[in-house]
């Protein structure tokens, strides 16, 4: 690709230099600034990627008749041998691009390729006119690394089973013009997975605790590795059993306590309970109490608000700060500890009357039985005797519940054979959850025919009075145990005296009521006053509000009445409460721990603090008394004192802690423990006999 002329002098050079050895001949680069390179990014890209440039000049065509320019392209300043390529170039072509025309000065193949690479540099120049002109050097360079990448906003601990998110954060280095950065994550710094951002931070969802994550970025080259991340898998609530399973529980009985045996790293129990016979239409939450000895929580169970008999369903649940919500969420199961409630006995009755009193049959008339116990249905099987068969106009009244073991049933005694003299009788059978057509006793009009309008034992039927519902109030947990929860009470009446049938609640966070986040539904209950619920349900840091409806034993309902009062922390005026801005401090178990364990006087006993914060906890303070002081203060502010006794004895150490979610002066105080302070143990030294 060089001609004749030009292969000849570069012999010559060669034979001078190898004979003479002597003398040395420098190459003087002359830039006329006539040459230029175009044509490709300067910007910064990833090591190894490839590009083309265009060479251009303005100069004066070689006098030799082979060409009339070459450019040359090298990797090498010194333009050693093999190091670059040329393209002879003829006519009054002005400018050429690297590609796969260029050829090789020398023989020896270089061994650079000709696509040019990112991070390397190279030299430019022409052969015109006898002399080289030289251009400037190309070079574009690698994207510089980032700093190691961060992390933030991950939780201290997870759940098993659930994941968390962690946002990753970079500085420093350059974005690469083509995709900006790569984000990459790996858990064995072997296998990486990376995703493009032109941000300079990326969260990752879906992470799972007790895994390691590696984090680096790519630019043009690989910043370095950040890691582990490792999030604990969060200490799960534990429990070794709940009971008594299986006991059985008087029907009359009003209540039945339930227990959790043995509960670790909980800050709440609760037990779910239904009664298996009615599905689950009276399935109520109860959270229980914490009775402060050996990790045992215990509830007595309101029998009134699981009607009927058979197996009592009773699921005890465990929370803490990252195990919560029972059924929807992932709260803990501990045991179950269901009971079996005994059938009632059979109904009894005293009476049932009138005995024979004479009505006219165009009347209305009532059968009242009387002295009636254990019975929840009464029926009153009536009939006229005029023919000698019940069974042309036998009709089945039901009877009503007036209370104090009256029931009654109102019969119009013209629908029995109509305007003739005779006889109606009525049957009375009771019914309870385990009997059945009890007799009680019999009843009876003699019924007087005829065309005259009766007047005699008239009875009015009143129209029904709906009851009517009153003090309506609200009384709000402890949230030291319990989450975002209300008890709703209220006052019952009926002017007719007939007692409460069932009952209805709804919480909501608007005074519309249009979507309650608590709906109780109706309810049958009749000594029910109040009702416990939203655990799971109601949130922290908002305003809920209260209502209340009944029933009457005639079904009628009474209006809805909204809770005008409120007792506890976040109550407002109107009877609506506030819930704290997040979770209070959460006892741990045990509250707080000491070293030693077995501790003696005069020496200073580390106490360490188990207290569970909500995340969004700040200003925590903590509040230590020692009982009796022992020779120290008797108390402490720190969070993990140290404490001298310069007595023996039992000493009584609690624990109370709050953050600003608690109300100002307030704190949640863990169970009290002893400490027994001993005399240092002696030392024994043997001494031999002299």
């Amino acid at each position: 690709m060089i001609n004749q002329k030009q292969q000849t002098i570069l012999i010559f050079v060669g034979c001078l230099l190898s004979v003479v050895g002597l003398v040395s001949f420098t190459t003087v680069k002359a830039n006329h600034g006539n040459v230029q390179v175009t044509g490709y990014p300067w910007a910064c890209e990833r090591a190894g990627t490839g590009y083309n440039v265009t060479i251009s000049w303005h100069l004066n065509a070689d006098p030799n008749s082979s060409f009339d320019y070459i450019p040359d392209i090298s990797n090498d300043p010194n333009w050693s041998d093999g190091s670059w390529y040329n393209k002879l170039v003829s006519g009054t072509s002005s400018a050429v691009a690297l590609d796969d025309s260029w050829g090789a000065t020398w023989v020896t193949p270089p061994s650079w390729t000709k696509v040019l690479q990112v991070g390397t540099t190279y030299y430019t120049r022409v052969f015109a006119n006898g002399s080289h002109s030289y251009g400037p050097n190309i070079y574009r360079p690698v994207c510089a690394a980032t700093n190691p990448p961060t992390w933030s906003g991950q939780p201290d601990a997870v759940a098993a089973g659930s994941t968390y998110s962690v946002t990753v954060s970079w500085t420093g280095g350059q974005a690469n013009p083509t995709f900006g950065y790569y984000i990459d994550i790996s858990t064995d710094q072997a296998n990486w997975t990376g995703t493009q951002t032109s941000n300079t931070s990326y969260t990752y969802s879906g992470l799972s605790p007790g895994v390691n994550y590696y984090f680096r970025t790519y630019t043009g080259s690989h910043s370095g590795t950040s890691g582990p991340l490792n999030v604990p898998v969060a200490v799960a609530p534990t429990c070794s059993s709940a009971g008594l399973d299986g006991v059985s529980v008087s029907y009359d009985a009003t209540s039945h306590i339930v227990h959790a045996y043995n509960v670790n790293n909980a800050t709440n129990v609760f037990f779910h309970v239904w009664t298996e016979a009615n599905g689950t239409d009276d399935e109520q939450y109860y959270t229980a109490y914490d009775q402060g000895v050996g990790g045992e929580w215990a509830f007595p169970i309101p029998l009134s608000n699981h009607p009927g008999t058979g197996n009592v369903r009773v699921d005890a649940w465990m929370e803490n700060a990252n195990y919560n919500g029972a059924l929807f969420g992932n709260a803990i199961y501990c045991d179950s500890a269901n009971f079996i409630r005994e059938p009632p006995p059979a109904p009894t009755c005293a009476s049932a009357t009138p005995d024979g009193s004479p009505a006219f049959w165009n009347t209305t008339q009532r059968f009242t039985a009387t002295g009636i116990t254990n019975a929840t249905q009464v029926l009153f099987l009536t009939w006229d005797e005029y023919n000698g068969s019940w069974e042309d106009d036998l009709i089945a009244y039901e009877g009503v519940n007036a209370g104090g073991g009256t029931w009654y049933a109102d019969v119009n005694l013209a629908d029995h054979n109509g305007n003739i003299n005779s006889t109606v009788i009525s049957d009375v059978y009771m019914f309870n959850d385990n009997n059945s057509n009890v007799p009680c006793d019999r009843s009876s009009y003699n019924k007087l025919g005829g065309t005259r309008l009766a007047v005699s034992n008239p009875v009015t039927v009143a129209e029904a009075v709906p009851p009517t519902v009153s003090n309506v109030f609200i009384t709000v947990p402890n949230y030291c145990i319990s989450g975002p929860s209300a008890t709703v009470g209220w006052d019952y009446s009926d002017p007719s005296g007939s007692p409460q049938s069932a009952y209805q609640v709804q919480m909501d966070n608007q005074s519309s009521f249009n979507s309650p986040e608590v709906d109780s539904g109706k309810i049958s209950c009749e000594n029910c006053r109040s009702f416990y619920g939203g655990l799971g349900a109601l949130q922290f840091n908002t305003t809920y509000r209260a209502r209340v409806r009944t029933w009457n034993l005639s079904d009628s309902p009474s209006a809805w009445r909204e809770a005008d009062s409120c007792s506890g922390t976040g109550c407002q005026p109107n009877g609506s409460w506030k819930t704290p801005s997040h979770a209070y401090p959460q006892g741990g178990n045990p509250p707080f721990s000491w070293t030693p364990l077995n501790p003696s006087i005069n020496n200073p006993i580390q106490f360490t603090d188990n207290t569970v914060f909500d995340p969004a906890s700040n200003n925590k303070q903590w509040s230590w008394t020692f009982v009796p002081a022992g020779g120290g203060s008797g108390s402490s502010s720190e969070q993990n004192p140290q404490y001298t006794f310069n007595e023996t004895g039992t000493y009584q150490v609690t624990l109370k802690a709050r953050d600003n979610a608690v109300p100002s002066g307030q704190f949640c105080a863990w169970p009290t423990a002893a400490i027994n302070l001993q005399k240092p143990i002696p030392i024994w030294k043997e001494i031999a006999p002299r």
